[in-house]
């Protein structure tokens, strides 16, 4: 069974947006995907299966709408 081993939440520098920081998922997006950095720049920024959301996983484990980030001034939170 195809799963998702691990996503890694990490922020960089100062950003443009008028947040703090700019914060990323890292990981393969499906099956022998490569690593890849993706920038949280959507509010609120969704993680799932189904189409139109912010990161699209292609995993079995994962649901069509896994999880909401919504970044503020204290940090990222975790909705779902």
């Amino acid at each position: 069974m195809d799963s998702i081993q691990s996503v890694v939440g990490h922020h960089s520098a100062p950003s443009p947006t008028g947040f703090e920081d700019v914060w990323f998922l890292s990981g393969p997006t499906g099956p022998g995907d490569s690593l890849q950095h993706t920038p949280i720049d959507q509010q609120p920024f969704i993680v799932g299966r189904r189409s139109g959301v912010a990161m699209k996983l292609q995993f079995r484990t994962v649901s069509s709408a896994h999880a909401e980030l919504r970044r503020s001034g204290s940090g990222l939170h975790h909705q779902r």
